[in-house]
């Protein structure tokens, strides 16, 4: 209960889900290094994501700043 699986091809990496503030809504996010490259298999789970109108995030180490703004904290996460 509780715990949903996939296949592990492409399905991505973060799904958050705030519990205390349901309108943040849902969001899933594929957390990639620098230069990685979304595989065929992440490409296709992205577009069906998007389409549905749920919000999706390919999040890199530069983005930290912007990943604290979205989940609501302030400053440079530590």
């Amino acid at each position: 209960p509780g715990v949903w699986k996939s296949d592990g091809k492409g399905f991505p990496d973060l799904v958050l889900i705030s519990k205390s503030i349901p309108s943040r809504g849902v969001i899933f996010c594929e957390l990639k290094t620098a230069e990685g490259k979304l595989s065929a298999e992440q490409e296709m789970y992205a577009r069906h994501i998007i389409n549905g109108g749920v919000e999706y995030h390919i999040w890199r180490p530069r983005d930290i700043d912007a990943i604290a703004a979205r989940l609501g904290r302030q400053g440079r996460v530590q």
